[in-house]
């Protein structure tokens, strides 16, 4: 998660509580080890950072199931609605990523279009957004 703001609710319906204070990203977890939360800030770097150190300190296994969510904008779509990513685009350097899926969902799929470290969120079609 990017944002505390976006986490509070996750946090308060897992029973997270902090852990390792000392850390640059705050990390959360719940008394058996079994959820974590980590709150990257916003960017690409950030989050590559705090991935990296919460596979490190929660010793996941090859078959964790990894969740990132967020908040974005754009154009289409509802306020609150949810979205399963299944492919990012980096403008920049013309990089596409497509996710694998390990659960099967009924959300509808969309596209993550990153224009200069900024995530944009994109509904069915690549859309540019501002916000």
């Amino acid at each position: 998660m990017a944002l505390k703001a976006e986490a509070k609710a996750i946090i308060h319906k897992l029973n997270l509580i902090r852990v390792c204070d000392e850390h640059y990203y705050p990390l959360y977890a719940d008394s058996k080890g079994e959820n974590w939360l980590i709150i990257s800030g916003v960017g690409q770097t950030k989050v590559s950072e705090a991935t990296k150190y919460l596979s490190d300190v929660s010793d996941a296994q090859r078959w964790t199931v990894w969740v990132n969510i967020g908040m974005a904008g754009s154009e289409n779509g509802k306020y609150g609605e949810l979205f399963l990513v299944d492919k990012v685009v980096q403008e920049r350097g013309k990089r596409c990523f497509y996710l694998g899926t390990a659960v099967k969902s009924k959300l509808k799929k969309s596209v993550l279009l990153i224009l200069d470290g900024k995530l944009v969120f994109c509904f069915e079609t690549i859309i540019i957004c501002h916000f």
